[in-house]
């Protein structure tokens, strides 16, 4: 019940801080549909709320997680997502 509601919140939202949690908490939740939502995440418009849906894979780990990261890592270009990118590869690495 959760994961639909977070999504929503995740995708439609208008304030970044409330898509930012929403990643945070999909993150902890970790089914595929999370880490579904948690992937077109990473092409919000905000780099912050990109951040938090890449720190949210790595913590959630596996292929899907690894495979996501690594397209998003290929076209970020603002440096805090890309570089929150490259820690969570390393860290779903080890997951």
């Amino acid at each position: 019940a959760a994961v639909p509601a977070l999504t929503r919140a995740l995708n439609e939202e208008l304030r970044w801080q409330v898509r930012q949690q929403s990643a945070r908490a999909l993150g902890q939740i970790a089914t595929r549909p999370a880490v579904d939502a948690l992937g077109r995440a990473l092409t919000d418009s905000d780099p912050t709320v990109r951040y938090s849906a890449a720190r949210a894979l790595g913590e959630v780990g596996g292929t899907e997680s690894m495979d996501l990261l690594h397209e998003a890592y290929s076209s970020e270009k603002d440096a805090l997502p890309r570089g929150q990118l490259q820690a969570s590869l390393r860290r779903a690495a080890r997951r």
